[in-house]
């Protein structure tokens, strides 16, 4: 009973933080920090019915690996700090059970939300860029005649002709199918990057007034006043003391505006994951097996 009870929470809790992350573009404390608490309470209460630490050591070993999953992710730049608490909180609740005899069930889910984001990022931004096609192209044609994305290039395509060149050297079909592979990535990636930086900069980066900004949200341009800096994009989210500031400068009419970079809503992709999960286990173990 007890792990249908987690199973349908975990469903509802990750609904309910979708459903804030598309309308609002942030996963509140009261979802994640609640989950938290709850989970470990839940846990704690099973382990004392059934008189032995297993249900708790389970919830604080899941949760201390997706606090360990969490913080890099968060201080890589790839989540936001809502993403992460809620990836924590799933962790306390699900659990890894002791003594560990099978995939547990959360790596499997995690290695799902890779699979799952990586799709569900490619979708989100190809939808970015035909709502602003016009903008995109612009910032790839100015991006594509700069130096730096040359040079990259032409290093790309060399290191694509290397591979192309030692498939002919080789003879196990494997490894030319490596090669194969490989030079096709090496050649696509600068434009990747061209695109996805195209994506970013048309359709993600907005004029916003400090009234509107919450803890967490990221800077994607430098807010410099009289030589200090305010804020900037190297800040892994805005704080609230930083909010404060902008705020203040607001008022005083010193800023008019800060440039906000919105990032993807990525916890229905975890949503996705999760039903996914539940139904087929772990995609990457079913292709290659």
């Amino acid at each position: 009973m007890l792990d249908v009870f987690i199973v349908v929470v975990a469903f509802i809790v990750l609904c309910v933080a979708s459903y804030t992350d598309l309308k609002t573009h942030e996963v509140p404390d009261w979802i994640t920090y609640g989950l938290m608490f709850f989970a470990l309470a839940v846990r704690s209460m099973d382990a004392v019915l059934q008189q032995s630490a297993l249900p708790l050591v389970s919830g604080l070993l899941g949760f201390g690996a997706y606090v360990a999953i969490g913080y890099t992710m968060y201080y890589s730049g790839q989540w936001g700090g809502g993403d992460s608490k809620l990836l924590m909180g799933l962790g306390a609740l699900i659990g890894i059970p002791w003594p560990v005899e099978s995939l547990p069930f959360l790596l499997n889910f995690f290695m799902n939300i890779l699979v799952v984001g990586a799709l569900y990022a490619m979708c989100w931004s190809i939808v970015l860029f035909w709502k602003h096609t016009s903008a995109s192209l612009k910032v790839m044609r100015r991006e594509r005649s700069k130096k730096p994305f040359m040079y990259t290039l032409i290093v790309a395509l060399m290191i694509s002709a290397l591979c192309i060149v030692a498939i002919f050297l080789v003879d196990e079909r494997v490894a030319r199918l490596f090669l194969g592979i490989l030079a096709i990535v090496a050649a696509l990636l600068p434009y990747l990057y061209l695109y996805i930086k195209a994506v970013e900069q048309a359709a993600m980066i907005k004029k916003a007034s400090p009234d509107v900004l919450t803890e967490g949200d990221w800077i994607a341009k430098e807010v410099v006043i009289s030589g200090k800096k305010i804020c900037g994009p190297k800040d892994l989210g805005i704080t609230k003391k930083q909010i404060a500031q902008l705020k203040k400068l607001f008022k005083q009419k010193k800023i008019k505006y800060v440039m906000l970079k919105e990032g993807i809503p990525f916890v229905p992709s975890f949503l996705i994951a999760y039903v996914v999960t539940l139904a087929f286990g772990n995609l990457l173990l079913m292709a290659l097996l």
